[in-house]
């Protein structure tokens, strides 16, 4: 009697678990967009474009509040990061890898000890996504993901298998500043049961309302939810909202942050998520940047000025011998060699170099000053945001006027003062037209109304700060005479310009000697 009692408490105890472990599975309900196209967690519509760097790189950290509460298994606090990269393959097709690390994680998983501590590699993602329609207004495009079962043991991180993702992407243009981006997906992965949680693949869907501030700035709203197909409870159903902003620099870096919290008390949604975010992604940026001129393009321009003004002197000189041989008249013949020697000091003139810096100084802006080609002949403690063209007066920043108005902004100044300075070194430009143009937006008459409007405010300017008013004439030309479409927002941003168009130069002779 005592053997089977003391036998059935030793099988009894055999039976018990020695240590309660949670099932591997991820609960993460946030994962960052793949392009910079998008937001910070939903996906974008629009291939990379040709024209720009061909790859975008990204460092995100995610923080979150108790994103898994029932307990146990329970997460407090996650610190997460995400590491990714997009490559345009061709115009349409792009692929992307993003690697996820746990920094930190503080929980319990129910087992000895019950406490969670640590970091580690989660499950790497790798996709390609192809653009189905691509237009100013509409984008749509699908793209395939694929879970890589790379995360740590007991992490709640991934699923201990591969998964697929299968998204489809839209993007909906309602104005130069409000874009509308939406997402569905459907993500295949093993079941798992969690407590009272059936989890196993999923179908979700993510939106986002995007307001743009400024060309370098932008706000948005997220919404995010997605649901187990093997179990429809609140569980299973995590949902969460977040705010954030976007902000540009160097016409090449996407700084994002945003802030949220749960809709619901799903597996995965915190009762808060801090995310921060720093991306390479030109082809996001390009609006919010000015196009410099490359220096090689400089040079080849420079070159084909020397060119061109040697060969107009040969000419000249060609024409001059040819005519003198001709000559049966002494009058005849002096009037060709002043005509002659006129043509060389044309020449001398346009190839002086003041300061023998190897820019001209038709071309130079700073003539009497030493400076490289790609600073426009000035030193380089002045950065130079004009330059002077043998028929123009190329301004590298925009002049920045208040909405519907025709006042100029303070930091529109130090360009302006640029101008100023050039005309002033160059007294063989006399007349210099100062041309306003704007996009088609409005009624054509105010657009030519205003135009003409700033480009007087402009002259203005100019002679307020000691350019004799009889070299400047003001034109307005309205929407007339655009660079780019006014379809798109990049293009009326383009159309809408001060221009300075040299309409007569008078080169500075030396004094040209009298024949003998």
């Amino acid at each position: 009697m005592h053997l089977r009692a003391v036998g059935a408490l030793l099988l009894l105890c055999g039976a018990l678990p020695a240590g309660a472990q949670a099932p591997e599975v991820d609960l993460s309900l946030f994962r960052p967009a793949s392009g910079g196209d998008g937001t910070v967690g939903v996906e974008g519509a629009r291939p990379l474009p040709e024209g720009v760097d061909p790859i975008e790189l990204q460092l995100l950290l995610d923080g979150a509040l108790n994103p898994v509460r029932p307990s146990p298994p329970r997460i407090d606090r996650r610190l997460g990061g995400w590491i990714s990269m997009q490559g345009r393959v061709d115009s349409r097709i792009s692929l992307s890898v993003q690697i996820p690390v746990t920094l930190r994680e503080d929980g319990d998983l129910g087992g000895p000890g019950g406490s969670l501590l640590g970091g580690g590699l989660g499950d790497v993602r790798v996709g390609v996504r192809g653009a189905l329609l691509s237009t100013p207004a509409l984008a749509l495009a699908a793209q395939a993901t694929l879970e890589l079962a790379t995360s740590q043991p007991q992490a709640l991180t991934g699923d201990g298998r591969l998964g697929v993702e299968a998204l489809l992407s839209g993007s909906r243009r309602l104005s130069d500043r409000v874009e509308l981006l939406g997402n569905a997906l459907v993500r295949f992965r093993p079941p798992r049961d969690l407590g009272t949680a059936r989890l196993g693949s999923q179908i979700g869907l993510r939106a986002a309302g995007i307001y743009s501030l400024a060309p370098a700035l932008r706000a948005y709203l997220e919404l995010e939810a997605q649901t187990s197909v093997r179990d429809l409870s609140f569980l299973t159903t995590p949902a969460e909202w977040r705010l954030g902003v976007r902000a540009c620099a160097l016409g090449r870096l996407a700084f994002d942050g945003a802030a949220g919290t749960r809709l619901s008390d799903g597996l995965g949604a915190p009762d808060l998520r801090l995310v921060v975010s720093v991306r390479y992604a030109p082809a996001a940026c390009a609006a919010a940047a000015p196009p410099a001129p490359p220096v090689d393009a400089l040079l080849a321009e420079l070159a084909a000025a020397r060119a061109l003004r040697d060969a107009l002197a040969q000419a000249e000189e060609e024409a001059a011998a040819v005519a003198s041989r001709g000559a049966v008249r002494d009058g005849l013949k002096d009037s060709e060699e002043r005509a002659a020697a006129r043509g060389r000091a044309l020449r001398e003139a346009e190839e002086r170099d003041s300061d023998d810096d190897g820019i001209p100084d038709i071309l130079d802006n700073c003539p009497l000053e030493k400076g490289p080609v790609i600073n426009r002949g000035c030193p380089m403690s002045r950065r130079q945001k004009v330059a002077m063209r043998e028929d123009r007066i190329d301004i590298l920043e925009k002049v920045q006027f208040a909405p519907g108005s025709a006042r100029i902004r303070p930091r529109s100044f130090a360009m302006l003062d640029q101008v100023v300075s050039v005309l002033k070194n160059h007294p063989d430009v006399v007349r210099v037209q100062v041309e306003g143009h704007t996009d088609s937006t409005g009624s054509g008459r105010t657009n030519t109304v205003l135009s003409q409007a700033r480009a007087g405010s402009v002259a203005a300017y100019l002679v307020s700060h000691g350019i004799e008013r009889a070299r400047l004439e003001a034109r307005g030309f309205g929407p007339s005479r655009p660079l780019a479409t006014n379809v798109t927002r990049t293009g009326r941003e383009a159309n809408r310009r001060v221009e300075f168009r040299v309409l007569e130069r008078r080169p500075i002779l030396d004094e040209v000697p009298a024949p003998d």
